[in-house]
């Protein structure tokens, strides 16, 4: 049996948005936060069900969430739903194929929760860190915004997938 929390609640499903209601803690997950969402079986009220694993990004931390639903159909369709909306980064990502130092330098922007004012994290992997900036940026990895860097989505997928060891496969 699992020692893990799960509570019964009501799945809600919005333009860009997915959450669940009547819950301890309502789940609000932007779907532009998504960065992994696989399928698995859990134990849940002592049987096996076939849930939705899907990670995302909370405050600067990828973060994950098991969703069961019946009837299984449901679970199906949600499950689709996000792989689909996932899915294009995914490829992004497979075709854009980043070399080790763009995945450390990502790895110590996330350490720093996703973004930093200083630019010192690209100097570490470049001898030339403002030609490495446009590099990332150019390849949406990275955003610039009032001075700080920021990793944009396509950063988290990378970050979620190669250095934070979350499973981004959609099985």
């Amino acid at each position: 049996m699992t020692e893990r929390r799960f509570d019964i609640g009501e799945l809600r499903v919005t333009p860009g948005r997915i959450g669940c209601t009547g819950i301890r803690q309502p789940l609000n997950v932007e779907l532009e936060t998504v960065v992994g969402v696989s399928r698995a079986e859990k134990e849940l009220l002592g049987r096996q069900e076939p849930s939705v694993h899907l990670r995302y990004v909370r405050q600067g931390v990828v973060v994950g969430v098991d969703l069961s639903l019946n009837p299984p159909r449901k679970l199906n369709l949600l499950g689709r739903y996000l792989r689909r909306r996932y899915g294009r980064l995914r490829r992004e990502l497979r075709e854009l194929d980043p070399p080790a130092p763009v995945v450390r330098t990502l790895t110590r922007l996330y350490t720093h929760g996703g973004r930093t004012e200083s630019r010192s994290v690209l100097a570490q992997e470049s001898a030339d860190p403002a030609t490495f900036l446009e590099e990332l940026i150019e390849n949406d990895l990275v955003t610039l915004d009032g001075g700080e860097v920021r990793l944009d989505m396509l950063g988290w997928v990378l970050v979620a997938e190669r250095a934070v060891g979350v499973d981004g496969s959609d099985s």
